[in-house]
């Protein structure tokens, strides 16, 4: 037999139920919340890692391949096709060249705010001031001596002088490549 005080209970039951299922809900999806925000600003970090590191190995490889190829050949280049061959030269620098080395020291300083927990503060420093040497070096040494080439053409003393200061670049990027490719290691054997 239906009463009504039996229905007011039950609607009273149904109404505590959705009101508990509504604060699992809310408890659940702010927990959620704070676990993905964790989970991306751990990828953050590890995505800074790898970005930093994939244009520190790129740059590493084009100073290496300038170094011991490129720059060179320009003693090999006839004077009269020297001021063509060096002009191709320069144009291909921005896209190649100098885009990856300012995406590599971006990178590198957003290490010094996002990077995984198990890599060391002082690391990311020496990274960005590794970057900062190639640039000061190629302000200071490397770009004058290309705009003495451009503005007199072939020299072998200036062409000589290259080749002997660019190993000041080839050394600090290949030593940043090495400690990003620690710090890297650092940071996956941790995450284990």
């Amino acid at each position: 037999m239906f009463r009504y005080p039996d229905l007011i209970v039950n609607l009273h039951n149904w109404s505590s139920y959705d009101e508990h299922r509504w604060r699992f809900q809310q408890q659940y999806s702010l927990e959620q919340k704070a676990s993905t925000e964790k989970e991306f600003l751990l990828h953050m970090n590890v995505w800074t890692l790898l970005l930093t590191l994939a244009f520190t190995l790129y740059m590493t490889g084009v100073i290496w391949s300038m170094q011991v190829l490129e720059y060179p050949l320009f003693a090999r280049v006839g004077r009269d096709e020297f001021l063509a061959y060096h002009a191709f030269h320069n144009r291909t620098l921005p896209f190649l060249v100098i885009l990856p080395s300012l995406l590599a020291l971006v990178s590198a300083v957003l290490l010094l705010w996002i990077r995984p927990a198990s890599v060391p503060l002082w690391s990311a420093v020496l990274v960005v001031v590794l970057d900062l040497a190639v640039l000061i070096s190629t302000a200071a040494w490397q770009a004058p001596l290309h705009e003495k080439l451009d503005r007199k053409g072939f020299s072998t003393e200036v062409i000589d002088t290259l080749v002997k200061s660019n190993w000041i670049r080839t050394a600090l990027w290949t030593i940043n490549a090495l400690l990003l490719l620690g710090m890297t290691a650092t940071a996956l054997l941790a995450a284990r």
